[in-house]
């Protein structure tokens, strides 16, 4: 069975079913009873209007496939976006 990392994981390219790029993994929560991943956070590498970034909240179960090359996501994944206010760039 392949593993990936928290390193493998983290910066990973997602993309949908139909070929839109999300953005990146940029960190994921852990179910402590379970031990698994209960959630994957992926942030755009796009600004929205300069001000927003969009940011998605993926399940496990709305992942189609995963390697170390991309994350796979069903298509109704980017349903559940939400703005995240960017943050400012340091000088």
């Amino acid at each position: 069975m392949p593993l990936l990392s928290s390193r493998d994981l983290l910066g990973l390219n997602v993309e949908t079913e139909s070929g839109e790029r999300l953005g990146n993994i940029t960190d994921f929560d852990i179910d402590l009873d379970g031990q698994r991943i209960s959630a994957y956070q992926v942030k755009s590498s796009k600004i929205l209007g300069g001000l927003f970034r969009r940011s998605l909240l993926i399940r496990p179960e709305q992942v189609v496939a995963i390697s170390a090359k991309a994350m796979i996501v069903a298509d109704s994944a980017i349903k559940e976006q939400k703005p995240m206010v960017a943050k400012p760039q340091p000088l």
